[in-house]
């Protein structure tokens, strides 16, 4: 997973510098109102971090309700954060900041619905996990080694992407 997130970090990297690049250019540079439902997306995010975070305190301690209930939590959190996303991007529309508005505008849509396409991602993962546990598929002791691994690494993607998302978050606040 860690040389999988290379990928990601360089495409939000080389991103982040065309935004940087094209903003030095002020020809049709109108930066856009930050939605303030952002603001919660950020929220649910971090928060979804420390549910994840609970979901596998109860896996090491084989309380397999806790963990579903905390998995499941963070699941319904990342689906929020996906929500909110949408309706700050519908925000945008309604002020009639389309994608082709200007620069500014069609980075921004880049950057967020690039980083909601790799969210979708774990979401997928974390509903994975949750199939697992509800199936039982970890009643054996290679069935909750195996799930341990898959956690570890859903885990790790999971706190990149909202670490990722701080950093956008700022970027996309600070950088007009």
């Amino acid at each position: 997973m860690r040389i999988a997130l290379i990928p990601i970090t360089v495409l939000f990297i080389a991103t982040g510098f065309v935004f940087y690049l094209r903003s030095r250019n002020n020809f049709n540079w109108n930066a856009v109102p930050m939605p303030s439902l952002l603001w919660l997306s950020t929220s649910l995010i971090l928060l979804s971090s420390w549910t994840l975070e609970r979901a596998r305190a109860g896996l090491r301690n084989d309380r397999s309700g806790a963990y579903t209930r905390w998995l499941l939590r963070t699941l319904y959190l990342g689906l929020g954060f996906l929500a909110s996303q949408v309706f700050a991007l519908q925000q945008l529309v309604t002020q009639g900041l389309f994608m082709r508005a200007n620069p500014h505008s069609s980075m921004f849509y880049v950057i967020t619905a690039s980083h909601g396409v790799h969210l979708f991602g774990g979401l997928v993962a974390l509903g994975y996990l949750l199939l697992r546990a509800g199936f039982h598929w970890d009643d054996s002791h290679s069935g909750r080694a195996t799930t341990r691994r898959i956690n570890v690494v859903t885990a790790l993607y999971w706190h990149f992407l909202a670490g990722l998302w701080v950093c956008l978050f700022l970027f996309l606040m600070l950088w007009r």
